[in-house]
């Protein structure tokens, strides 16, 4: 939700709020942009899957952490914590 407007009544502020949008909605309700551009857009959010957006992530993820274990290996739990800051 956006805010539109603040409004003081007394002590009180009064707010009024647009309604719900995402930034994709909101791209496509402004005029500055051509609409060469909005339908570019628009061809890449259909394209878009969540799931299989989640599934890359996760992926990435598992190969991040297998790195990280790989890189790790043979070292001290100690020195493990001690560098984490450091490395952070």
């Amino acid at each position: 939700m956006k805010l539109v407007r603040k409004e003081r009544i007394g002590a009180r502020i009064m707010k009024q709020y647009d309604l719900p949008q995402t930034p994709y909605q909101r791209l496509l309700t402004l005029d500055e942009i051509d609409v060469g551009k909005k339908r570019k857009l628009q061809g890449t959010y259909e394209q878009l899957n969540p799931f299989v957006l989640k599934r890359s992530i996760d992926q990435l993820h598992a190969k991040l952490q297998i790195m990280v274990y790989e890189k790790q290996k043979g070292r001290s739990a100690y020195v493990i914590t001690r560098l984490k800051p450091v490395l952070a």
